[in-house]
């Protein structure tokens, strides 16, 4: 599966520099590329989930529920970002993701990505990276429900995407 164009490269360069053989290596851990349609669930809250996806295109939602079955989004997730993170690292998924457009993603399994880490720490750095970024946000969400007006929050959703 070549990841010439992949989102994911583009957003790993903004954090790494990436030679042929980085992209080469990244590559070999994929499995499949996989393509869910609009609505369809690809984490369940409360599953085991030991895959990291790699939106190549498409949107979906992080999501919980709620006792009274609402559900909270805690993050809107575009092409070169990566599912499956940091939900891997516990027993069972602390939130769901459901495709809220047709999903094209490349799938590994965690043991090979941490593997990759271990020959190649650069790419361990790049997930905290990653997971630094997606802190942040969800500071910013706190600071929305608590002090932004209606219109302000709606402003910074726009930057954000």
């Amino acid at each position: 599966m070549p990841l010439t164009g992949h989102p994911i490269v583009t957003r790993l360069t903004r954090a790494m520099k990436l030679e042929s053989l980085d992209i080469k290596r990244l590559e070999a851990i994929f499995e499949r590329d996989l393509t869910i349609r609009k609505r369809e669930e690809l984490v369940v809250h409360g599953s085991e989930f030991r895959s990291l996806c790699f939106v190549k295109d498409g949107y979906a939602i992080r999501y919980r529920l709620l006792r009274s079955g609402r559900r909270q989004i805690l993050k809107l997730i575009l092409p070169g970002d990566v599912i499956g993170f940091p939900v891997s690292f516990f027993d069972r998924s602390t939130c769901a993701v459901v495709a809220v457009s047709e999903l094209t993603y490349a799938v590994c399994s965690f043991d090979a990505y941490v593997r990759l880490c271990y020959e190649q720490p650069q790419f361990g750095l790049v997930l905290s990276w990653l997971a630094a970024q997606e802190a942040a946000t969800y500071a910013e969400h706190i600071v929305n429900l608590g002090r932004r007006t209606p219109i302000e929050r709606l402003a910074h959703l726009l930057l954000e995407i």
